[in-house]
């Protein structure tokens, strides 16, 4: 319910607003995003695809801030499709699936975030939120390089937020601000994050 009322223009601070995309083969999933994201004042959905090369399209033509995409789909997978996409016009994307194997590759891609189908509004509107604050970072360091003379290029990729890390059968996710310190074990790496310590 937080996540939902910071993302209302009523609050009073100005917030950015997104326009996303939906990807996905099927017609009902497609529908229970757009469904849900009427009730996000700070998202609006410009368009829908059902197939890889019609999102491909989509993006190319509409360049939303976010993109809202499903893993599995006919003759090419989600991932394949965002390799086609230009880095110069790459969105952040929400991953959406049914399966939770995909997870690692997921985050390894620097997804915004992972909803396993079927979710409910409220993790919608988290991932908003998570992609808003994204976007509103980016555009911030952008505006300071600009400031400063040294403005990146459209090219320039996004610093690493996430490490993937297995513990025996379970795949966790390390903030890598929590991160302490990294030690060489042989061919390991070793993360310290607050008296724990994780091998890579």
């Amino acid at each position: 319910a937080m996540a939902n009322q910071n993302l209302r223009e009523g609050t009073g601070e100005r917030r950015m607003q997104l326009n996303a995309a939906i990807i996905d083969d099927e017609p009902l999933a497609r529908a229970r995003i757009t469904q849900h994201a009427a009730d996000i004042d700070a998202l609006t959905i410009v368009g829908e695809a059902g197939d890889w090369h019609e999102g491909v399209a989509l993006i190319d033509r509409l360049r939303p801030h976010l993109v809202f995409l499903d893993i599995q789909m006919p003759e090419m997978n989600g991932f394949e499709l965002l390799a086609r996409i230009p880095e110069t016009h790459r969105p952040l994307v929400v991953f959406t699936t049914a399966f939770n194997e995909h997870a690692i590759q997921a985050f390894e891609t620097e997804g915004v975030d992972y909803l396993l189908k079927p979710f409910k509004k409220e993790r919608l509107v988290a991932a908003v939120e998570r992609a808003r604050t994204r976007l509103e970072g980016t555009k911030a360091r952008e505006l300071i390089a600009e400031q400063l003379g040294s403005a990146p290029t459209q090219q320039s990729t996004p610093p690493l937020s996430r490490l993937t890390i297995r513990d025996g059968d379970q795949t966790r996710v390390l903030k890598v601000r929590d991160i302490e310190a990294f030690e060489s074990a042989g061919n390991y790496v070793i993360a310290h994050t607050q008296g724990q310590q994780h091998v890579l």
